[in-house]
């Protein structure tokens, strides 16, 4: 998966200061998204949200990215080596949100995707350097939070896209939202080659 992709998924799932017209933050009740995302190589992957808790779940290749709203903790999982990675974001960062502070929302229009209605929002969030390309993504979300498809660009560069294949309103194990027990904290020692 792109790395700008990756973050445009992150932008949708945590919550950030949402402008008053604009998309909810992030979905309002449980539900689980299964994504097929293309912009270099396709591929399908499933995102959870516990709206309860503020806590969503990315699973990715070898393992599950995790985030808490909250406490703006991150953990990368690593399910071959059962081992865990956890960053907490500064509290100076902007954060991770679909409409970070600042931003330039415009409603497009509406769409229809895996079977559910969704507002077709154009999100162009602030330049750090008046010369850099803007980065625009262009999100089509439920009423009730739900991302069904973001498509970003940057520039000139080619869009990533992920779009809802298939979207299940279901209650989410709190479990899959907190590092399984065994798993041990990552050690670069361990991960570098013997000589």
């Amino acid at each position: 998966m792109r790395p700008r992709l990756l973050c445009a998924l992150l932008l949708v799932a945590a919550p950030a200061l949402a402008q008053p017209a604009g998309p909810p933050p992030v979905p309002m009740r449980d539900v689980a998204v299964l994504y097929r995302a293309s912009g270099g190589t396709i591929q399908e992957f499933r995102m959870a949200w516990l709206a309860a808790e503020g806590k969503l779940r990315m699973e990715t290749p070898g393992g599950a990215l995790l985030h808490d709203t909250r406490s703006k903790r991150t953990t990368l999982l690593m399910t071959e080596r059962r081992m865990f990675v956890e960053d907490v974001e500064d509290d100076r960062a902007p954060g991770i949100g679909l409409v970070p502070p600042g931003s330039r929302v415009a409603r497009l229009g509406a769409d229809r995707i895996a079977g559910l209605d969704c507002t077709l929002w154009r999100i162009e969030p602030p330049r750090e350097d008046a010369e850099e390309e803007p980065s625009v993504t262009q999100a089509c979300i439920t009423a009730d939070g739900v991302p069904l498809r973001i498509r970003q660009a940057e520039g000139s560069d080619q869009a990533s896209d992920a779009v809802a294949l298939k979207v299940d309103y279901a209650r989410q194990d709190p479990a899959q939202f907190q590092v399984p027990l065994g798993y041990r904290p990552f050690d670069p020692k361990a991960a570098t080659p013997k000589r």
